[in-house]
């Protein structure tokens, strides 16, 4: 009888341990997915500039375009509807992405470069050398095993215009 008792207790240990590993896992999937689309959408939001201002050498975003353009990679790239930003059927995120921040530095609200931007609300304190776009997004990070709810996480990033 001990045995049976010794055994099942092994196998309850066993199953957890490896639960434990794969919900690990696939939020270590999670997060990356997250961190290369960010990375992905802010920085093809940063090529949004009017050509008038690049041929001015003053680079001003098209902000309207910048926003289409990050909603659309990030989407692609997450599994997300693009006018939303909710998951779809076979994504692995089952809440919305929410954009926190979204800030255009360029050349219309900043008379030169290097320009101190900082946002103590979110963390982010940094030197531009150019026009840039500050985005903080958070999205519930899944879990495999449901006995803990998904957690938010927030992101931020700087995408700046390459213009050097």
């Amino acid at each position: 009888m001990r045995y049976v008792i010794a055994i099942s207790i092994l196998i309850v240990f066993f199953v957890q341990v490896h639960l434990s590993v794969l919900n690990t896992g696939y939020q270590e999937q999670a997060l990356q997915r997250v961190t290369y689309a960010l990375e992905n959408a802010s920085h093809a939001a940063s090529m949004q500039v009017t050509s008038a201002s690049v041929s001015d050498g003053y680079p001003v975003f098209d902000q309207t375009q910048a926003d289409a353009i990050f909603r659309e990679v990030i989407a692609s790239n997450m599994k997300l509807d693009a006018n939303t930003l909710s998951p779809l059927a076979g994504s692995m995120f089952k809440q919305p992405l929410t954009v926190e921040l979204e800030q255009f530095v360029d050349y219309s609200n900043t008379p030169s470069f290097p320009y101190h931007y900082s946002n103590p609300a979110y963390g982010i304190d940094v030197v531009l050398n150019g026009p840039s776009i500050v985005y903080v997004v958070k999205i519930p990070i899944p879990q495999v095993w449901t006995k803990n709810a998904a957690y938010d996480r927030e992101w931020s990033t700087v995408a700046a215009y390459p213009d050097k």
